[in-house]
């Protein structure tokens, strides 16, 4: 038993065991400290990885456009030389030959503006090929985004077989 007097009260002793089931009780109860959260750090370097690597789609993104772009203005360019290639050669048909000529001029499509310009010229001295043929170039220039661009095709066409009565008839006009 316990008594009164002394170190021992049964008050000291009851205060001791209360503190004892006490502190048991909340260490069985409390669980083992484990991450369970995001520090702010952790945040911050995930927000500037994302950051990078939206930067880097999107200037991905921007290039495709551009060469999207850009491929878009040739296709145009080319799709309008050749018409006027057919042109050329549908002219050469009808009138059985061309004669030595330039054109140029402008035409647009969609928001670009493109200059075009036709020269039919003699072919350069290769034999009996240059008796019989011109030589047709059309090209097209056109600026993207303050860069000059353009773009050409080269065909032969068949040359007037009467060339020097034509000129004879022009002559005496």
């Amino acid at each position: 038993m316990i008594s009164r007097t002394g170190n021992n009260s049964w008050l000291s002793v009851i205060g001791y065991r209360l503190s004892q089931k006490y502190q048991a009780s909340k260490t069985e109860n409390r669980k083992p400290k484990t991450a369970c959260a995001f520090t702010l750090v952790e945040l911050m370097i995930s927000v500037v990885i994302l950051g990078f690597g939206l930067a880097i789609v999107i200037q991905s993104y921007m290039s495709a456009l551009s060469g999207f772009n850009t491929s878009q203005n040739y296709i145009a360019a080319m799709r309008f030389a050749k018409e006027k290639a057919a042109e050329l050669e549908v002219a050469a048909y009808e009138n059985k030959g061309l004669l030595p000529e330039a054109k140029s001029g402008e035409t647009t499509f969609g928001a670009r503006e493109f200059h075009w310009k036709t020269e039919v010229s003699e072919v350069p001295n290769s034999g009996n090929f240059s008796n019989a043929f011109l030589v047709a170039a059309i090209s097209m220039d056109w600026q993207e985004r303050n860069i000059h661009k353009n773009s050409a095709i080269v065909t032969y066409l068949p040359k007037r077989k009467d060339l020097e009565q034509d000129q004879q008839a022009l002559g005496e006009k």
